[in-house]
């Protein structure tokens, strides 16, 4: 059996815009801060990772109305590795949290 779900709860880094793709279907990209902290050699130390997130279709049209800069926000959703070609023809891989809730 296969499964991909991720929780997250962290903070806007910026407001969310949204947008449409060329069939209509709505979508926002956002970015999430989520901090860490954990002791080193009796030192606290702290730590922050960016995710890269998008959300489709009502959820995209819900964060976007209501969501701001520097609020927490608690999502689920699944990870997504997406491959793609630069403008200089380089293949990249992106990975992302496809948003469900």
């Amino acid at each position: 059996m296969n499964y991909n779900q991720i929780i997250l709860v962290g903070r806007i880094t910026k407001k969310p815009d949204l947008m449409a793709t060329t069939s209509g279907d709505k979508l926002c990209k956002f970015t999430l801060a989520v901090n860490e902290s954990y002791k080193k050699n009796g030192q606290k130390v702290e730590k922050t990772d960016f995710f890269n997130c998008v959300a489709w279709l009502g959820i995209a049209e819900t964060i976007c109305t209501y969501i701001e800069k520097g609020q927490i926000l608690m999502i689920s959703g699944k990870l997504v590795n997406r491959k793609y070609q630069d403008n200089k023809g380089n293949n990249r891989l992106s990975t992302e949290i496809v948003v469900k809730d």
